[in-house]
């Protein structure tokens, strides 16, 4: 909840403006506010959000108020909860039933917003001061419970104490008397150490003897640290002679960084017994007199004698062996970068990835303390630094920027053999003594080099044993980069192919002449890596160029200008027929400038190729500046295949707009015989309606006036206009039926919606099929062209006609639709149904004229007709025209 929010409301009213009327006004007085339109949703509310209140209705659709009341009281889900009754009844049995129920207030509809938010904050206050309260009594009645608990605690200590005092003063009364029986044995052991003492001076000069004769250093110390005995071994191992040191502390033998550790391990095995050197070989670092420092091997035991606790260390020197250690460790941890650059020729086919390698295993594994990687292009006999490591700032500015005339690097492009040396250039190199730069070598063909550098005060240089082992390893790394140029190769050729794919995908995509040239330039800008690209076509009656796209929405201001057909490169391309490639276009005769001071671009490189239908130039397409570097002659190739099908597009495209043109007036046209038809339908049904209806009318008025005035004997005649009065009844009926199939004047009267409701409702009577017609709501208040009130009477009329020939149905569903500016139309049958895809095949077939002319009709409106039906499942028919 936030700082400033009152509390959780549940408002509980299946009337729509009530709930938005109390969720505005509550919100607005920062209460968050949870809405349920029923009891179910309420009671699902309750148990989710926990409400501080619950603002009730009594009267709600599937359970009213004060059952829902009731089962929350009984579920549990509610305590002290809150609830205020919102009701129109205002009756006080009803109040009183509320209040039964445990509600707090009663508020009858209709209601003031602010009254209930006052009455909500009220109880919402209310609640809060009694949960407080709550609260407060709980703190006090826990207060009192650790009180009566912190006294019987204390009373049961005192009593401890009274226990272990007494105990105390007869455990010193026992202490007393043991002390006195100690006394005297600790005399007599006296007199027994003095007489062992005498026989171990006689014994500690022969062990001295033998002990000087140890290969090992043998060192004895006191508890306290303090040298007792240092052998010859000793002496020449750490160069002091044992009089210097016997008598002082050890740690006078070992480097200063090691003399806290040997401090903790002392004192720790002093005070805990825990041993953790005594009895096992330790690897630890001597110091000699001179302040050298060595490795050692120690061996320490304890032993003791007359009460005294001594340590005795036996010492190897071990700079040997590790020395081999270590030479045998650089050797796995070649091996291992070795390993780790194959694993990368294995694993991965990127160039980066190969470099990181590279670099990584160099600087990381084999410690080496600087260097650089260059990467080697034969076409041009150049080197770039690709990664460096360790190297002044001042010297990797130099290799980057001449790196094939600094040292020795032309000098191992060309015999293809690692080269050592320690003769620099001593305004470059200042900090390095020695120099080595590598071959990277894979299938015979020199991919890159890696210099590496060792520093003046490593003192070293490399041994042969690392060039050899350098050597190996730029092998491997030659192999990957061999191995990824060909697949950057391959991959560039993919991506080649594939853009060529898509774009004439793109190209036979459509007909449409801008999205061909649009899509056409976009493959063209993302394949040749170029800052924008253009296509110019023809234009016979001016005889220039137009600028008709642009790749780039930066440069779309061009279209429509005008380049003179002489000038510029794009006019020479037209004129020639032939492609060209340009390195730099400011140094070219032919350069037009005019079009960089309109874009405020600087065209330094350009591939241009003629567009070609026939032999017959009819524009160009132009690549300017390429991003990185210039232009190849295989991206010009590339260009020029893509020009190729562009200009078969393009002449497509206005072969489409004339035939296109020429559709749009058939269908022109289409429309007028249409509309002839129509208005004379329409003048014909007025003319059968109005005159030969009213001349019917009138005959028929005359034989009924000729039957009332013969007499009575002329039953013959009577009977014949009878017979005529009847038929001109018919004649009359059929001649309206005439009329209104020529056109419905119900359409001109009183709209679409009913003239539909009505056509269904006379095809149901005739035809004895249930017919059920539905509309939107608001239908009638939708004006529509009068082309579409005809052609959607004319659809309906046309599927009923074919259901009752064909369908074999028994019910017919019409919908009438209208949804954001389109029109609709379903017709629905529950008959035998067909198979559209096999009606489509044969449209030009006489029985399937129906859904022809359907289609047609809604084709000249822009409109379209969905056919969806399976055999034994009915049809479904559905006309829609956008208005």
């Amino acid at each position: 909840m936030k700082a400033n929010q009152k509390g959780n409301i549940l408002v509980i009213d299946d009337d729509i403006a009530n709930l938005g009327i109390l969720f505005e006004y509550l919100r607005q007085a920062n209460f968050k506010v949870f809405i349920a339109e029923d009891g179910a949703s309420a009671l699902k509310r309750v148990e989710r959000f926990q409400p501080d209140i619950i603002l009730l209705d009594v009267m709600m659709p599937d359970i009213d108020g004060f059952e829902l009341c009731r089962q929350l009281m009984e579920s549990g889900k509610i305590t002290d909860t809150p609830i205020i009754f919102l009701s129109v009844l205002s009756e006080p049995t009803n109040k009183v039933r509320a209040l039964n129920l445990d509600a707090v207030d009663y508020i009858t509809k209709p209601f003031q917003p602010e009254e209930v938010v006052a009455r909500v904050e009220k109880h919402v206050a209310l609640r809060n001061l009694q949960k407080e309260l709550k609260e407060k009594n709980a703190q006090l009645y826990r207060a009192n419970s650790d009180l009566r608990r912190e006294i019987v605690e204390r009373k049961q200590a005192e009593e401890a104490l009274q226990v272990a005092h007494d105990q105390l003063e007869k455990r010193v009364e026992e202490r007393t008397a043991e002390l006195l029986t100690t006394n005297k044995q600790l005399a007599q052991e006296i007199e027994e150490r003095k007489r062992v003492e005498k026989a171990l001076l006689n014994g500690t000069a022969k062990i001295q003897a033998i002990v000087d004769t140890a290969v090992d250093g043998v060192i004895t110390i006191e508890q306290n640290g303090v040298v007792e005995s240092f052998n010859k071994a000793a002496e020449e191992m750490f160069g002091y002679r044992a009089g210097e040191v016997i008598g002082q502390n050890l740690k006078m033998l070992m480097p200063s960084f090691y003399h806290k550790k040997y401090d903790n391990y002392l004192n720790r095995y002093l005070t805990t017994g825990v041993k953790r050197i005594i009895g096992a070989d330790r690897e630890v670092v001597g110091q000699r007199k001179d302040g050298t420092t060595f490795p050692l091997e120690i061996t320490v035991s304890e032993v003791s004698l007359d009460n005294r606790r001594l340590f005795t260390g036996i010492a190897r020197d071990i700079t040997k062996r590790k020395l081999n250690q270590i030479k045998i460790e650089r050797r796995n941890l070649e091996l291992t970068a070795l390993n780790t650059v194959t694993a990368a020729v294995n694993s991965s086919l990127e160039l980066p990835q190969v470099f990181t390698a590279l670099k990584k295993a160099l600087a990381e594994q084999l410690d080496v303390p600087g260097g650089a990687i260059f990467f080697y292009t034969d076409f041009n006999d150049q080197l770039a630094m690709v990664a460096s490591w360790g190297l002044p700032e001042t010297l990797v500015l130099k290799l980057k920027s001449d790196p094939e005339n600094t040292f020795y690097r032309q000098r191992v492009i060309w015999e293809r053999e690692t080269i050592m040396t320690q003769e620099f250039q001593k305004d470059a190199l200042l900090e390095w003594q020695s120099y080595l730069s590598i071959p990277l070598v894979g299938q015979g063909e020199i991919e890159g080099i890696v210099d590496l550098f060792s520093p003046v005060r490593a003192m070293a240089s490399f041994s042969a044993d690392q060039i050899d082992f350098f050597d190996t390893l730029g092998q491997q790394v030659g192999i990957a980069i061999h191995n990824a140029r060909l697949h950057t190769e391959i991959q560039r050729r993919a991506k080649e192919l594939t853009t060529l794919n898509k774009a004439g995908q793109a190209l036979t995509s459509t007909l449409e002449l801008n999205q061909v040239l649009e899509q056409m330039l976009v493959e063209v800008n993302t394949l040749l890596e170029a800052e924008t690209a253009s296509v110019l076509l023809h234009n016979s009656t001016s005889n220039k160029l137009v600028f008709v796209a642009v790749a780039t929405p930066e440069f779309r201001t061009l279209i429509g200008t005008h380049l003179p057909l002489k000038a510029g490169i794009a006019g020479w391309v037209m004129q020639e027929k032939r492609s060209t490639l340009i390195d730099d276009a400011q140094r070219d005769p032919r350069f037009y400038n005019h079009i960089d001071t309109i874009t405020g671009l600087t065209t330094r490189s350009l591939i241009t190729a003629p567009l070609l239908v026939k032999e017959k130039a009819i524009g160009v397409v132009e690549v300017i500046n390429k991003v990185n570097g210039v232009f190849s002659q295989r991206e010009l190739e590339i260009l020029e295949a893509l020009a190729n099908s562009a200009a078969i597009a393009i002449e497509n495209a206005r072969l489409f707009e004339q035939v296109q043109a020429g559709h749009e007036q058939l269908r022109q046209l289409a429309r007028q015989v249409v509309s002839a038809q129509e208005d004379e339908r329409q003048r014909l049904s007025r003319e059968l309606h109005d005159e030969a209806g009213q001349a019917l009318t009138a005959l028929k008025i005359q034989l009924e006036l000729m039957q009332a005035t013969l007499p009575a004997e002329t039953e013959t005649i009577y009977a014949n206009l009878a017979r005529a009065v009847d038929l001109t009844d018919t004649t009359m009926e059929q001649l309206h039926m005439l009329a209104r199939d020529l056109r419905p004047p119900a359409l001109d009267t009183v709209g679409l919606n009913p003239t539909l409701e009505g056509l269904c409702r006379e095809f149901a009577r005739n035809t004895q099929l249930e017919v059920k017609y539905k509309s939107v709501q608001g239908i009638e208040s939708i004006l529509l062209p009068a082309s579409v009130n005809i052609c959607l009477y004319r659809i309906l009329q046309e599927c009923l006609t074919n259901i009752a020939k064909h369908a074999q149905a028994t019910q017919v569903r019409v919908k009438l639709n209208y949804r954001a500016g389109t029109v609709s139309l379903s017709i629905a049958d529950d008959g035998q149904g067909f198979d559209p895809q096999a009606v489509q095949r044969t449209l030009d077939k006489f029985d399937n004229m129906g859904i022809l002319g359907m289609q047609e009709r809604l084709e000249l409106l822009g409109g379209s007709l969905e056919i969806k039906s399976q055999p034994g499942q009915g049809a479904r028919l559905v006309a829609r025209i956008t208005v």
